[in-house]
């Protein structure tokens, strides 16, 4: 794809400059095989940044060079599953059920510090998949956000970082309150609330 197409496709995508989304990053074990995590994705003009946790997978699979693919997504139980795949292990129809699917080479390894690293992504393909436009739910949202504060909680539960758990405790029920007001009994989000206060009662903190 050219530029311009890159740009106008990334726009339609809703990529604002300088804002993070968070999306589903696919990248290449030493092995060959994928690793799909949810990860915060920033566009700087016709690039894309991301942040990597420096004892993740995905910080290693960057660190190597290559390509990744970048899907989008809006189901909060593809962002639940790839999270803690652990637990859940890893879905193998994720690339089939993104609605968008971005496929980047890795160009840069921009920033690093003791936590994260800045990887600089640059698209050279963009399928939309789903043009099938949806309302937008808070519930869902808000689920997704969920998830990703209690992948933030796991870390800092895990190096023993006690304020960073209280604050990001509380972040969680406010998320967990507002989810319980909009979506009801059996959907995705309340899945999704079940699951994350189980992990958490694992860690030792109670939703």
């Amino acid at each position: 794809m050219s530029k311009p197409d890159i740009n106008e496709s990334l726009s339609i995508l809703g990529f604002t400059e300088n804002c993070i989304v968070e999306t589903l990053l696919v990248s290449s074990n030493p092995d060959g095989s994928p690793n799909i995590a949810p990860m915060g994705i920033t566009r700087c003009e016709d690039s894309l940044i991301v942040k990597a946790y420096k004892t993740s997978q995905t910080y290693e699979n960057l660190s190597r060079g290559g390509s990744v693919s970048v899907n989008v997504s809006s189901d909060p139980l593809m962002f639940l599953k790839t999270a803690f795949k652990q637990e859940y292990g890893q879905p193998p129809e994720l690339v089939i059920k993104a609605d968008a699917v971005i496929q980047a080479d890795i160009t840069g390894h921009i920033h690093e510090d003791n936590i994260r690293a800045s990887f600089k992504l640059s698209p050279i393909n963009i399928e939309i998949k789903n043009t099938t436009p949806k309302v937008f739910s808070r519930g869902r949202a808000i689920a997704i956000d969920l998830i990703i504060n209690a992948t933030r909680l796991q870390v800092h539960t895990e190096e023993k970082r006690d304020l960073e758990v209280m604050i990001i405790a509380d972040k969680m029920r406010e998320n967990i309150e507002i989810i319980n007001k909009v979506s009801m009994e059996g959907t995705a989000e309340q899945k999704v609330v079940e699951a994350i206060r189980s992990l958490s009662n694992k860690w030792g903190v109670d939703l």
